[in-house]
């Protein structure tokens, strides 16, 4: 080192003897000393000092006059690009090495500087990597840029990945500021950089930026494109962690877009890539995705089913599994408070609390927030005492210097708590003490204090102060109207407490006007927004909205608003809540898509991701409503021009369009439909009514019948002792007699049943002379009202070679490679692709010969008829054999088999249904091979098992059955909801059969097949014309004659 310095020493002598005659500042005496002092300096790592003889020795050469001076400056640069490098200060060896580069030297020198130049340069350009900043990005960017030639492999290396990235930061920085144009040259650029370089890692990252961003555009056809693209090089790398939430977006978009076809096939290939995969936090991921995902459609067992999958993983220690711990602890303590099984709630709200306290510190405010879910918890399970324990801990918030916002969740929730303990009084003061809170800092328009104005609202409801009650609602329903415009589930909810608070002030007349008005904005929104909601979407928003339409007739009655126009809107609701959820299960995409209207699909795609953009905007409704009024007229104009362009698309919420006027215009002159309804009175239990419609009234009849407690009181120990004495007197006193004085004898009587009406045949009902009020009437009984606009008393059997699918005579037990190879035969719809193995029973299905039998004499009465007939008997008949006729039903379908429903309480006493709680797993049939599934022996891969839910059914697509008959026990049961009855029922009307024979209760084996054969013969009569009720009623005396008791001929109910 002391040699180097020497040598520079007398190097610079050299060039200073030589030019001194030039010098302008220093003489060479001076030079001399100040070169040598910095060379000293330097070699004592004092660079500083070093650097500012150079610098000093720069400004004196630095005119460069002469070669001499040049020399002399050009070699001080280079030292103190030398310095500056050693002592870290990049920016400056940068600038010193870029200054010499630039000058007129040989190559030799400046191939000497070519490493510091490089290095510097790069680490310089490393402080302008900001996410935020495009300049500086785009400064850093021109800097690696201009390095990177003289950069050695190993720099190169390390500066090649930074110039991409500058490209992707910079497009993130444009897409967090909505500059999408901006943002896509800057992602297709860094793509390209990456792959220049081969980060493939990296180019996955950009392919998903680039398909958010086509996202964001609207664009979901480039979306997919690019997510695709990803998936691929994913594939390729073997980035399972990556490649999973690739799928989950894929799936995702599909999702919004309706294809439920490629949505099943990208679950099989989550599903296989889970199941191959050793990495315990990708099958983490997973099991949340899944388990979030069945949660959101309602079916909770499944869910806890996924998230419980997780419980050994989080077992494992170490802090970094403390973030996963808590999100498997969150799912579990929300799904146990949304099941019910508060225990469990409180155990993983506990837990909880316990992970995210490693995870915060107790000075910040979400220290004591987290006992906010244990407050509530003990507040569902009554334990005040427990409850104000949490609060009390909850409430050391308030000890911080905090925004009123924070403070805000803590008084709600005490409030919240106070009132489920009836301390209405305590409650409204901590409702009122938070509004004071924050009136100090936002005004009356913040929509926080418009939130509160309902809350307060309600307590002083519960306090009997109804006109204050009345003021504040109504103050609520101006303001949210001008926060979020009128066509919103928000305003529609205001306006909807607004007409309740004004019934209750005694502002009848008022109330009936807000109600009406706010039923006809909510169905003008749910029409709108209908074709682009996924199911999971569908049924969130009707949980929401669904009780303003089932209210407004109880609501009428109290108002004593019984034939009115009023009451033609509680009756347009009713049609709506019973039509919603069946017919609204149909992907718009699917159906657009069968039309060949590329066009169209373009256009609703376009409509789809707007629609989907709108609704993450509206998450912070305040910051984003100009954008959102904006996106939403671009819209509601995109959706007028796709109903104009395809026929296919209007008749999606066409079902929408029948209300009182058009089925009143379906009835014949003496025809008369009762509807029947019910609702809870907080005092008197379920009550039921009926909508009373004829040809000539102006506005339908409400009349109050009876309460559910008229019925209990009877003690019916079984479901035939509605049509034996005394029983039957007393039905037809509470449910007919009412009803009696609207009807013409002979007339048609359509009715739709409701809740415990689920369970009775209305005309088997015995008259006092032994003869039944189906021998009076000609009773039509109806899933819904919006039935009448498609019934037909006759099959519609044009075709020249009609078609029939029988299923008897079924063998339970089969081996599992027999099950196996079945299932080889069939195609299924990728909707049954996942059906797991989860499954558990409690005993043996036997054997019904009689179905035998019966799927035999059928045959032979129909193939007699030219019916093309595929009996399935034996082993044939498998779940593989009836899902595959999803897309083909045939014209009749016959299913003489086991059927069964349990209510989710004697679910708890069979393995194979225990948890669950939907009526829709809770219920179905019995094939070929299903006591593999219910005895709980484990399934055979590639196999359905036997056993197909009504929930598995409803996903069929069965359009074009004309009938089915359920020849089997428990077919027409199911739970009772304000919507229609969930079973077997709704199963089969969803998936698009017209008509349904059914049985109320378990039938003899010998009778089902009796009046099943009977029926056939009856129906095929060519005196007959195909007409089912003549039929179906000639088969039911018959039986009835044959077995004179109830419980043999009253179960058999027709259903269209």
């Amino acid at each position: 080192m002391v040699n180097a310095i020497v040598k520079s020493v007398i190097l610079f002598c050299f060039i200073v003897s030589c030019s001194i005659a030039k010098a302008q500042v220093l003489t060479k005496a001076e030079l001399e000393g100040a070169m040598t002092r910095a060379l000293m300096l330097g070699q004592n790592k004092k660079y500083d000092e070093a650097l500012e003889l150079l610098n000093v020795i720069s400004r004196s050469t630095e005119k460069q006059q002469t070669e001499e001076e040049k020399n002399i400056y050009l070699y001080s640069q280079i030292v103190a690009c030398t310095f500056s490098f050693k002592a870290e200060d990049y920016k400056n060896s940068y600038l010193l090495a870029r200054n010499v580069m630039q000058s007129n030297i040989a190559d030799s020198v400046k191939a000497n500087l070519y490493f510091k130049y490089a290095y510097s340069g790069c680490m310089y350009a490393c402080d302008f990597i900001d996410r935020d900043n495009s300049a500086n990005l785009q400064k850093a960017r021109t800097i690696l840029e201009e390095i990177l030639p003289f950069a050695n492999e190993m720099l190169k290396k390390y500066i090649e990945p930074k110039i991409p990235m500058t490209w992707y930061f910079e497009g993130c920085a444009y897409m967090i500021g909505q500059e999408y144009d901006s943002a896509l040259v800057c992602m297709e650029q860094a793509l390209q950089e990456y792959r220049k370089i081969g980060q493939v890692k990296d180019e996955i990252n950009t392919l998903c930026n680039i398909a958010e961003i086509y996202y964001c555009k609207y664009d979901m056809q480039k979306a997919l494109a690019e997510y695709q693209s990803a998936q691929i090089l994913a594939e390729e790398t073997d980035d399972k962690a990556k490649l999973l939430s690739i799928l989950i977006k894929l799936e995702t978009l599909n999702s919004i877009l309706g294809d439920t076809e490629e949505e099943g096939r990208l679950a099989l290939l989550m599903d296989s890539l889970v199941s191959v995969t050793d990495d315990a936090k990708v099958k983490f991921e997973y099991n949340i995705y899944r388990g979030d995902q069945a949660k959101s459609q309602g079916n909770l067992k499944l869910a806890e089913l996924w998230y419980r999958k997780n419980d050994e993983y989080v077992r494992q220690t170490g802090n970094m599994m403390t973030s996963d711990r808590f999100v498997h602890y969150l799912r579990l303590r929300d799904l146990y408070i949304a099941v019910g099984d508060y225990k469990q709630a409180l155990n993983f709200a506990d837990l909880c609390v316990e992970e995210e306290h490693k995870l915060i510190k107790p000075n910040d405010a979400d220290y004591y927030m987290s006992y906010h879910a244990i407050a509530g918890v003990y507040k569902l399970m009554g334990n005040k005492d427990k409850c104000v324990e949490a609060l009390d801990s909850m409430s050391l918030i308030l000890k911080m210097q905090l925004d009123p916002l924070k403070a805000y969740s803590y008084y709600t929730t005490s409030a919240m708590c106070y009132s489920m303990f009836k301390e209405y009084d305590k409650a409204l003061a901590y409702y009122k003490e938070v509004d004071s809170l924050l009136a100090a800092k936002y005004p009356e328009t913040d929509g926080n204090r418009i939130r509160l104005l309902p809350l307060i609202g309600g307590m002083e409801h519960k306090l009997g102060h109804y006109d204050e009650s009345e003021r504040l609602y109504t103050l609520y329903a101006e303001r949210i109207k001008g926060l979020y415009g009128e066509n919103n589930i928000e305003y529609i909810n205001a306006l909807n407490y607004q007409a309740n608070a004004e019934a209750f002030a005694g502002h009848l007349d008022e109330a009936c006007r807000d109600y009406i008005q706010s039923v006809a904005i909510l169905k003008a929104e749910l029409k709108n927004k209908l074709p682009y909601l996924t199911t999971a979407e569908r049924d969130g928003f009707w949980s929401e909205i669904s009780g303003m339409l089932i209210n407004m007739a109880p609501f009428a009655i109290k108002a004593d608003r019984n034939q009115t126009e009023f009451t033609q809107s509680c009756y347009d609701a009713l049609i709506l809540s019973k039509a919603f959820l069946l017919e609204s299960d149909r992907s718009a995409f699917d159906v657009i898509k069968n039309s060949g209207n590329e066009k169209a699909l373009e256009t609703f795609s376009l409509i789809a991701a707007m629609r989907s953009r709108v609704k993450e905007l509206e998450k912070d409704f305040e910051a984003n409503s100009d954008s959102i009024t904006e996106m939403s007229a671009k819209i509601d104009m995109l959706s007028k021009k796709l109903v104009s362009t395809c026929r296919d698309y209007g008749d999606i919420t066409e079902f929408m369009d029948i209300d009182y006027d058009a089925v009143k215009d379906k009835l014949g002159t003496n025809d008369i439909l009762i509807d029947f309804t019910d609702f809870v009175s907080e005092s008197q239990g379920r009550k039921y009514a009926a909508f009373v419609i004829n040809k000539k009234q102006k506005y339908p009849l409400l009349k109050l019948l009876f309460s559910e407690s008229n019925i209990d009181s009877l003690y019916l120990k079984e479901p035939d002792c509605f049509y034996e004495e005394p029983y039957a007197s007393k039905i037809r006193q509470i449910l007919w007699k009412p009803l009696s004085e609207y009807v013409v004898e002979g007339s048609t009587v359509y009715y739709v049943p409701s809740q415990l009406l689920f369970q009775i045949s209305l005309e088997s009902i015995p008259l006092e002379d032994g003869s039944l009020l189906g021998d009076h009437y000609n009773f039509i009984r109806l899933s819904s009202a919006r039935e009448l606009m498609r019934y037909q008393a006759s099959l519609n059997i044009s075709k020249t070679k009609p078609t029939a699918v029988l299923y008897g005579g079924l063998d339970y037990d089969m081996d599992t490679k027999e099950m196996v190879e079945d299932a080889k035969e069939y195609k299924l719809p990728m909707t049954f692709a996942l059906r797991g193995n989860l499954v558990r029973g409690d005993s043996v299905l036997i054997s019904l010969p009689g179905s035998l039998q019966e799927v035999e004499a059928v045959a032979e009465i129909l193939e007699k008829n030219n019916f093309d007939v595929t009996p399935y008997t034996k082993t044939d008949g498998t779940a593989e054999s009836f899902v595959s006729m999803s897309g083909c039903a045939p014209d009749l379908l016959l299913l003489a088999t086991h059927g069964f429903y349990y209510t989710p309480e004697e679910a708890l006493h069979n393995e194979y249904l225990k948890g669950y709680r939907d009526a829709m797993f809770l219920s179905g049939l019995v094939l070929s091979g299903g006591n593999v599934a219910w005895l709980g022996r484990e399934l055979p891969k590639g196999s359905l098992g036997g056993i197909l839910t009504a929930n598995d059914i409803s996903m069929l697509d069965l359009n074009g059955l004309e009938m089915v008959v359920l020849s089997a026990c428990k077919s027409g049961q199911g739970k009772a909801t304000s919507e229609g009855l969930y079973g077997l029922q709704r199963a089969f009307k969803k998936a698009g059969a017209q008509t349904i024979v059914m049985t109320l209760w378990n039938v003899d084996d010998n009778v089902a097949r009796d009046f099943m054969i009977k029926f056939y013969e009856e129906l095929v009569d060519k005196k007959n014309k195909w007409n089912k009720r003549t039929a179906f009623e000639r088969a039911k005396n018959y039986i009835r004659k044959l077995y004179p008791e109830a419980f043999y001929w009253a179960p058999f109910v027709m259903l269209d």
